[in-house]
C-alpha cells in the first residue's frame, strides 16, 4: 500500500478508472493491512494508527487524483469510504465475536444465544451421493407437470422461508402422488434469523415430516425455490452447519432405500404448490409458537458491526467537517462503488481544493482570492452558486437534472445533493461533466483567460 501511495507510476499509463482503482482498493489492499488485525490490533499504539491513516491519505489522494492538501475525512466522505482506523476496528470486533474463543461484548450485541459456526470448507464425503439425487430446475406449471408424468413419486413436499420487518418463518406443504395435500407443517423464528436459515430450516422440516411417511424402496421429491441453497447442496464442500444436516438426512434415507430428489423452482412463476407454500411461510413470520431453532446468524453480529462503525464514521464525519466541502454528502451515498466513476474535477470541487483563487491563495500561490467577476472571493462555492461567469453551465445542469428527475430542483447545490444522494450512474455523469465544465472555467479564470 505505501508503495502505490508513494508512486503514481505504479498505476500505469493510461491510469486506470475509479472503479478499477476501489476493485483493488478494496479487495486486496485493505485485506492485507487488516489480515490478523484481531490478534495484533489491540497492541496497536496511537501513533501506529497515525501512521496508517497518512498513508492510507496518500492512497486515496493516488486512487482518487486529488489536491494533495485534501483533508483525509473529506477524500473519505466523498468516495464513500470508512476511515482506515474504523475499518481496523470493524475487524476486531468481528473477530472478538466470530472467531474468540473468549468473546466479550463490548457493542453490548446482548448474544445470549449460540452463534453459528464457521466450517473450514474440507471436502464433504456427502456431496457426490447428494449430487445424484438433484433433478435441476423447473421454471413452470407445465415443466412440473412432464415431470412428474416421467417419475412416480409417491410424495411431494414444497418448502419456502420467509423474513420481513415483521418476523422470520418457514413451512413445508405436502403432497400425495395426485397432488392432494396430505400435511403442512409452520414454524417461526426469531426476527434476526437470516433467509438462508428459513429456507434450509424449512428443507428439514420436509426431510423429517417425509422420514416418517416414505415406505421402503419408494421415492419422494422436495421443491425448494432457493437458489443459494440448491447450489450450496451441489458443491463439494462443506458450506454450513445446516446445509450439512440436509446432506446427511438425504444420504441417510438413501441408505434406507426411501429415496428423496430434491429439485429448484423458479420463485413465484405460478406453481400451484410453491405459491401455497410461499404464503404459508408468510403466515409463519406472524406464528405465535415457540421458536425451536435460535442459532445467531453471523450474518446478523457483522451487520450490526456495520452498522456501529457506520454510526461511529458518521459522527466522526460531523464533528471534523470540512468548511470547504461544498454539500451535505451522505453515509453510504455509492451504493455501486465498482461502477461509479467520481472524476478528480468532481472530488476538486466538492472539497474545494482544486483551481480556485480562494485556495491558491491561502496557499501563497496567488495574490488575491478575489474572483474576477467581481463579486466576492473565488471558492467552490461562490463558482457553483453565485458566479457570473458560470451562470451558463448552471442553466444547463438544472436543465439536465430537471429532465432526469420529476421535481423541479432550482439549485446547483441542490442538484448535487440529491443527485449524490440517488447514487444513480446517470445522474453521477451529469455532474462529472457539470464538475470539468467548471473546474475547465476556474482554471481559465485563474490564468486571467477570458
Amino acid at each position: 500500500m505505501k508503495v502505490v501511495a508513494q508512486s503514481r507510476r505504479y498505476l500505469g499509463h493510461p491510469k486506470p478508472s475509479l472503479p478499477i482503482l476501489r476493485r483493488i482498493h478494496d479487495a486486496v489492499l485493505i485485506p492485507k493491512i487488516t489480515y490478523g488485525i484481531g490478534v495484533i490490533g489491540k497492541g496497536f499504539s496511537e501513533e501506529t494508527f497515525k501512521q496508517l491513516t497518512a498513508v492510507h491519505r496518500k492512497l486515496l489522494i493516488t486512487l482518487s487524483g486529488g489536491y494533495k492538501t485534501t483533508p483525509y475525512l473529506s477524500l473519505c466522505k466523498i468516495l464513500d469510504i470508512i476511515p482506515i482506523r474504523l475499518q481496523i476496528e470493524q475487524q476486531m470486533y468481528k473477530w472478538n465475536y466470530l472467531y474468540s474463543s473468549q468473546t466479550t461484548d463490548v457493542l453490548n450485541l446482548s448474544i445470549d444465544r449460540a452463534v453459528e459456526e464457521k466450517f473450514d470448507k474440507s471436502f464433504a464425503p456427502e456431496s457426490e451421493e447428494v449430487k445424484k439425487l438433484a433433478r435441476g430446475k423447473i421454471k413452470t406449471q407445465e415443466e412440473l407437470n412432464a415431470f412428474l408424468a416421467s417419475n412416480r413419486y409417491s410424495y411431494l413436499c414444497f418448502t419456502d422461508g420467509s423474513k420481513d420487518e415483521t418476523g422470520c418463518g418457514y413451512a413445508s406443504i405436502v403432497y400425495d402422488s395426485s397432488l392432494r395435500k396430505i400435511t403442512e407443517r409452520t414454524e417461526p423464528l426469531f426476527k434476526y434469523a437470516s433467509v438462508f436459515q428459513c429456507e434450509a430450516l424449512a428443507i428439514i422440516n420436509a426431510l423429517e415430516t417425509l422420514e416418517k411417511k416414505i415406505r421402503f424402496n419408494s421415492m419422494s421429491l422436495v421443491l425448494t425455490d432457493s437458489e443459494i441453497i440448491y447450489k450450496a447442496l451441489m458443491r463439494t464442500t462443506k458450506q454450513h452447519l445446516l446445509i450439512q444436516c440436509i446432506r446427511e438426512k438425504l444420504v441417510r434415507l438413501q441408505n434406507e432405500n426411501k429415496t428423496v430428489h430434491v429439485v429448484q423452482v423458479s420463485s413465484h412463476s405460478n406453481v400451484t404448490g410453491n405459491e401455497d407454500v410461499d404464503q404459508l411461510a408468510k403466515r409463519a413470520r406472524r406464528s405465535k409458537k415457540k421458536v425451536k431453532f435460535d442459532v445467531i446468524p453471523r450474518s446478523h453480529i457483522k451487520k450490526q458491526i456495520e452498522q456501529h462503525i457506520a454510526c461511529k464514521a458518521m459522527k466522526q464525519f460531523e464533528q471534523n467537517k470540512s468548511r470547504s466541502l461544498m454539500i451535505n454528502i451522505p453515509m453510504g451515498w455509492n451504493t455501486s462503488p465498482y461502477k461509479c466513476n467520481i472524476s478528480k474535477e468532481l472530488l476538486w470541487l466538492l472539497s474545494g481544493h482544486g483551481p480556485f483563487n480562494q485556495y491558491l491563495h491561502r496557499m501563497r500561490l496567488k495574490q488575491s482570492p478575489t474572483c474576477p467577476c467581481g463579486e466576492g472571493d473565488m471558492s467552490n462555492h461562490h463558482i457553483v452558486s453565485t458566479c457570473s461567469k458560470s451562470s451558463q453551465e448552471r442553466d444547463n445542469l438544472i436543465v439536465e437534472a430537471t429532465s432526469q428527475e420529476s421535481e423541479l430542483t432550482n439549485t446547483v447545490t441542490r442538484v448535487l445533493e440529491t443527485t449524490i444522494a440517488s447514487g444513480t450512474l446517470a445522474s453521477i455523469e451529469l455532474i462529472n461533466h457539470f464538475a470539468k465544465e467548471i473546474i475547465k472555467l476556474s482554471s481559465n479564470l485563474c490564468n486571467n483567460i477570458n
